[in-house]
């Protein structure tokens, strides 16, 4: 911040402006690759497909990588990252199994049981 000053008159004055918020860019990539890269939410549009550099970036944003067959990935992107290669492994996801029971039971002697289990935990 300058103050003009009666003193300045006839005076050349220089000033160099530096912004406060600089853009930035960063690389994405995945492992696998070819995750999709979301910003604010798991469901926003695309913004690219790993491996990809983000750009025009300005302040923090919730980056999402999304992938079928796989775990959202969730990461906060900061001003900090500028610059930054950043590489991230996705984590399958665990498949929902129904096993149907080929015997009758006792409590339904004229079909199977159908039970779900998610990973290793039983519903």
């Amino acid at each position: 911040e300058y103050v003009l000053s009666p003193n300045d008159s006839g005076d050349t004055l220089t000033f160099t402006l530096t912004p406060t918020d600089a853009s930035y860019s960063v690389t994405i990539h995945s492992n696998p690759t070819g995750a999709a890269v979301r910003l604010g939410s798991p469901t926003s549009p695309v913004q690219g497909t790993t491996p990809c550099t983000l750009g025009g970036l300005e302040g923090n944003y919730y980056m999402y990588l999304t992938k079928s067959g796989y775990e959202d990935y969730e990461y906060v992107l900061s001003p900090n990252d500028s610059g930054d290669t950043l590489t991230f492994t996705l984590t399958l996801a665990r498949p929902n199994i129904i096993i149907t029971d080929i015997y009758p039971s006792d409590n339904n002697p004229e079909a199977g049981e159908t039970n779900q289990y998610h990973g290793e935990n039983q519903k």
